[in-house]
């Protein structure tokens, strides 16, 4: 029994379509597993801020007037830009200072850089200090990191409102 061309035609579109089907999958696993293993390499790479393995720098354009305690490594950042909810620059720093240490030294050098402190609050986890400085509000948040082996501090410089 003879096939006709178009029953030939049709079996092998769709032995072509299954394999390229088949390839496709494939492809888009290997896309997927490599996806997978690139954001577990950047997980573990931000996992290793606790082991103040620098992540990222000082945007060049954040404010030369905020302090950034030293040893401290940056966790993320933006420069003077405007984020559209009123904040100009933020950075995310880790340190392996005290906690006691970290609030002492910023609020000497807010006041050494021209800051005027305007507020503290002290819980339980941590302390934020807020300062203003010409039309400028600096909040400066520091608290115990979750494994408590160091201190996550968080600057976020904004205009005054």
């Amino acid at each position: 029994m003879r096939k006709s061309p178009q029953v030939t035609v049709s079996i092998l579109f769709i032995l072509l379509f299954t394999l390229l089907s088949s390839i496709g999958f494939f492809v888009k696993q290997k896309i997927q597993n490599d996806s997978y293993k690139k954001i577990k390499s950047q997980l573990v790479q931000v996992s290793k801020a606790s082991e103040l393995t620098p992540v990222y720098r000082v945007p060049d354009t954040f404010p030369t007037d905020v302090p950034i305690i030293p040893d401290s490594i940056v966790t993320s950042a933006t420069g003077d830009v405007s984020l559209g909810v009123g904040m100009d620059a933020w950075l995310s720093l880790q340190t392996n200072e005290r906690l006691d240490r970290v609030l002492s030294y910023y609020k000497q050098s807010i006041v050494d850089n021209g800051w005027m402190e305007s507020a503290i609050v002290n819980t339980p986890l941590g302390h934020t200090l807020t300062a203003t400085k010409n039309q400028r509000q600096v909040t400066i948040s520091m608290e115990k990191t979750k494994n408590e082996n160091g201190i996550h501090i968080l600057i976020f410089v904004m205009k005054k409102v």
